[in-house]
């Protein structure tokens, strides 16, 4: 609990610091989704470490969303792969990519179910654009 000392010249604005210290240290961080992230780092005594947490809290909802985001397409393009019975297989996510080991018969197939799953897993404003590209190893693929 914040105490707020008022003078009359100031008034607004010493009531809109007392919230925001309330909203920052009271307040989790959270994603599109509603995932939260407490972060403890805010209520630090050290300037140092509370400045890293108030850099935690702003990138928490984009990069907690943009996981949220892959998770979900994960999800989608999986069930669809039982469903299908397709003999390749989902090896790795490594941040916005999804590595497969595929079969050449299921190459088509299998590009069409990702792009199609993580184009629509997410209506947001602006679309997302899927890129494939195939190669013997991750290196080729590049």
């Amino acid at each position: 609990a914040y105490r707020v000392r008022i003078r009359r010249s100031r008034y607004r604005f010493r009531i809109r610091i007392a919230r925001s210290r309330y909203v920052r240290i009271r307040r989790p961080a959270e994603t599109m989704f509603n995932r939260k992230r407490v972060i403890e780092e805010l209520q630090n005594k050290n300037f140092m470490i509370r400045q890293s947490g108030e850099r935690i809290a702003l990138n928490t909802p984009i990069q907690g969303t943009s996981a949220d985001i892959m998770k979900l397409a994960m999800v989608k393009i999986f069930k669809e792969m039982k469903e299908k019975s397709l003999k390749s297989k989902m090896l790795l996510q490594v941040h916005d990519e999804l590595i497969f080991d595929v079969k050449k018969e299921e190459k088509d197939i299998l590009e069409e179910i990702v792009k199609r799953n993580m184009e629509t897993c997410v209506k947001l404003e602006v679309p997302f654009k899927v890129s494939s590209d195939y190669g013997t190893d991750w290196y080729e693929t590049k």
